[in-house]
């Protein structure tokens, strides 16, 4: 019985020394904060800006080319000449082809310049959050809204993380 209690006993303190540091912070509030990310959000959206332009200007070019081509047709002009019909026609599927190749790949054109301008300002921001953590004897960080259960006495960092930075 007495090397029983000594085994918990021992269990125990083992396990209240070996206490883990934990806090959280808010990743997105801080990440928004920063100029850095500010400045590319603002980029982001000029880039943004200019691809719906490229497709205002295609769709434009466009319509107005298949109305040069419907009025031709309702006026005879195709009649005497049907080998300018055939290469309008071609003119046509090619400028048809190309809208909706632009239509299908600006989605993916702006999620590649969002990755190409925000991630190197998240791993900066990951990177401050690391060497605060390390500095200061936490074993963990978590994200705000990425923990299932929390009891409220683990301690929001976002402040210090932020005044760390400057902002």
């Amino acid at each position: 019985m007495k090397k029983v209690l000594i085994l918990l006993l021992s269990i125990l303190f083992s396990q209240s020394s070996n206490a883990q540091k934990v806090a959280y912070v808010d990743f997105n509030t801080i990440l928004t904060k920063m100029p850095a990310y500010q400045s590319a959000e603002s980029k982001l959206l000029q880039y943004q800006a200019h691809l719906k332009d490229s497709l205002n200007e295609a769709t434009t070019q466009y319509e107005h080319f298949r109305n040069r081509c419907v009025n031709k047709s309702e006026t005879g002009y195709y009649t005497t000449r049907p080998s300018e019909k055939d290469a309008d026609i071609k003119k046509l599927n090619s400028l048809e082809k190309s809208l909706e190749t632009l239509q299908n790949n600006l989605e993916a054109l702006l999620d590649r310049k969002q990755i190409e301008l925000i991630q190197p300002i998240e791993i900066k921001l990951i990177g401050i959050i690391e060497t605060y953590a390390k500095e200061n004897g936490y074993s963990y960080i978590f994200m705000l809204n990425s923990a299932l259960y929390s009891q409220k006495t683990v301690p929001d960092i976002s402040e210090q993380i932020m005044q760390k930075m400057g902002l």
